[in-house]
């Protein structure tokens, strides 16, 4: 989902050549406006496709759950 351009909510054309192979998305010509809502910003539909970019360098963590189940197994809530 986070490389598929049609999340953005932009269309494309050009996007592969005539052999199939996906081009550059410096070759690929965008609609002007978001043809319907987007599902993922377009930021990060870029930094997903180029990892080099500083979105994707940033070393994150998720934050600890409020909820986390018992180790146990036996499905309690622990607070």
């Amino acid at each position: 989902m986070l490389t598929d351009i049609k999340c953005t909510g932009y269309q494309a054309i050009g996007t592969r050549d005539e052999n199939g192979t996906v081009r550059p998305g410096e070759q690929w010509v965008l609609s002007d406006q978001p043809a319907h809502r987007a599902l993922v910003a377009p930021a990060l539909f870029w930094a997903a496709r180029h990892p080099a970019t500083s979105l994707r360098r940033i070393p994150y963590r998720l934050p600890a759950s409020d909820h986390a189940t018992a180790a146990d197994g036996d499905a309690k809530e622990v607070r």
